[in-house]
């Protein structure tokens, strides 16, 4: 009778540690995508541009998996399509996308002048988009739905696919 009470407590226990491993995971990639935004605008700050990807066009999104350099990522970044995104689970997994989306060109000289920041997560959220003013993270965010995927995005710059900015607060 012991034996089978703990077989019952373990065949609901575990897929309960799993749905928490998977939240956990997907926590851990929101904050990921939060100090990378932090180091992206460090290095705007720096260079009065955002990184440049490899071919300096728009919508070109490098990945933190894969073979060429990238700022972002040190030595293993590489290209993807437009919309990055794993197309089996098992084979290929792209955790972090930057996607460098609005370039401005100003004496001759190419600015990359918005980007966004991407990740896939487990757990499927419901769609929403807005502003996190949380912790000083000050950033437009958007939840989204591709296939059966669930993507969560961070916009920087000029980049206003998460959402516009949020209304000035009135002044006192």
């Amino acid at each position: 009778m012991l034996l089978i009470a703990f077989l019952l407590f373990a065949l609901f226990l575990i897929p309960a540690i799993r749905e928490a491993r998977r939240g956990a995971r997907d926590d851990a990639r929101i904050h990921d995508l939060s100090e990378i935004k932090t180091d992206i605008e460090q290095y705007y700050n720096a260079h009065e541009t955002f990184p440049m990807t490899d071919t300096s066009q728009p919508r070109h999104c490098v990945t933190s998996e894969g073979g060429s350099e990238n700022p972002l990522w040190g030595a293993s970044s590489s290209s993807s399509e437009e919309s990055p995104r794993p197309r089996e689970r098992r084979k290929r997994w792209f955790p972090y996308a930057y996607c460098p989306t609005n370039i401005d060109s100003e004496d001759g000289k190419q600015r990359v002048v918005g980007f966004y920041l991407q990740a896939a997560l487990e757990h499927r959220q419901r769609e929403e988009a807005g502003f996190d003013p949380e912790e000083g993270r000050n950033y437009r965010f958007r939840v989204f739905q591709d296939g059966s995927w669930t993507f969560y995005r961070i916009c920087g710059g000029n980049e206003f696919s998460c959402g516009e900015e949020p209304a000035a607060s009135p002044s006192p």
